[in-house]
C-alpha cells in the first residue's frame, strides 16, 4: 500500500451539563493518520497493472470498509466477549483512504477544501485515472505545491567511499543531467 502519514489537529468538543455541543472551542488534540492512496498488492495478488481508479476503489472495498465494519461489530459485543483481543481505538494511528477528485474541482479544492483540512496540505497531485502503478518517481505526474513548499526531487548515489553523485529525478532522456560530483567530506 502506498500512502502518507499526516498529523491531524482535532478540536475536542467541550460538553455542557446537557450533553450537547456546548459551543465548541475545545482544546486541540493531535492524532496521526495514515492516508492510503494507492495499492500494489492485495490478498497476495499483484494489482500494479490495474488502472489507478480500480486500485483506489480496492483500498476502500478490501481495506477501509472491512475495518470499519469489524470495528462497529466489535463495539456492539458485550465487554470482554470479542473473539479477538484487538482495539481499533488503541491503534497508534488512524487509517483511511485518501480522496481524489476530478481536475475541474481544483479551484474549489484550493479555496474551500484545503483550508478545512485537519492537517497541513502541500498542494495538489494530478493523477491520471487510467494509469498503472509506476514505482519510484513518475515523470508524467504533475504536482502543484504552494510556493513556500516547493521542493526538488533528486537521487543521491554513493559510489565507493570517495564520491557522491547527485542527479535531478528522472532519466537523462528526459533532458535531466547530473548536477554535482564531489568527494565525501
Amino acid at each position: 500500500m502506498d500512502g502518507e502519514m499526516v498529523v491531524d489537529e482535532i478540536e475536542e468538543q467541550q460538553h455542557g451539563s446537557d450533553g450537547g455541543g456546548g459551543g465548541g472551542g475545545g482544546a486541540k488534540k493531535q492524532r496521526r493518520r495514515y492516508l492510503a492512496y494507492d495499492l500494489m498488492m492485495i490478498n497476495g495478488e499483484g494489482v500494479m497493472d490495474l488502472k489507478f481508479g480500480d486500485r483506489h476503489m480496492l483500498i476502500e472495498k478490501e481495506v477501509a470498509a472491512p475495518r470499519v465494519e469489524e470495528a462497529k461489530w466489535m463495539m456492539q459485543l458485550p465487554a470482554g466477549r470479542a473473539p479477538l483481543v484487538y482495539s481499533y481505538a488503541e491503534e497508534p494511528f488512524g487509517f483511511r483512504r485518501k480522496d481524489f477528485y476530478q481536475l475541474h474541482r481544483g479551484e474549489k479544492l484550493l479555496r474551500v477544501f484545503i483550508p478545512k483540512l485537519c492537517h497541513e496540505s502541500d498542494g495538489l497531485i494530478l493523477q491520471p485515472h487510467d494509469d498503472p502503478y509506476l514505482p519510484r518517481t513518475c515523470d508524467d505526474l504533475l504536482k502543484w505545491k504552494f510556493d513556500y513548499l516547493n521542493s526538488v526531487d533528486f537521487k543521491l548515489e554513493v559510489r565507493g567511499r570517495s564520491q557522491i553523485m547527485a542527479a535531478a529525478a528522472g532519466p537523462p532522456a528526459a533532458g535531466r543531467k547530473k548536477l554535482q560530483r564531489h568527494p565525501v567530506l
